[in-house]
């Protein structure tokens, strides 16, 4: 949940830009893993069109290294990153409802 919220968060204050630079830009697999696992296909497949935009389809988990790496590609991949910032942004699927629905599942498992 935690990667979600922080996903929406940045990419609305920030942008793409932010979110990788920041802490939870480190956890991109994660993210995309924790939109999968609520449902929502479409902006997990719209979010991991980021990978493609770093080499070897990698992006550092150090901060540093990310931050480092993140400032090397964006003259290039910055008007990219934006077209993928706005596409998961766009919602395409309920997230708010799949994130609370999953949220409540799990805490009947608990």
């Amino acid at each position: 949940m935690h990667l979600i919220t922080a996903l929406d968060f940045e990419l609305s204050c920030g942008g793409m830009l932010q979110w990788l630079i920041n802490q939870t830009g480190g956890y991109v697999v994660e993210t995309i893993g924790a939109l999968l696992e609520i449902g929502t296909v479409e902006s997990a497949r719209r979010l991991a069109q980021i990978l493609s935009t770093f080499p070897s389809a990698k992006i550092p988990t150090d901060e540093l290294e990310r931050a480092k790496l993140v400032n090397e590609l964006a003259p290039a991949m910055f008007l990219r990153w934006r077209e993928i910032a706005n596409a998961v942004l766009d919602w395409p699927e309920d997230t708010h409802t799949l994130l609370e629905r999953f949220v409540a599942e799990e805490g009947k498992s608990t």
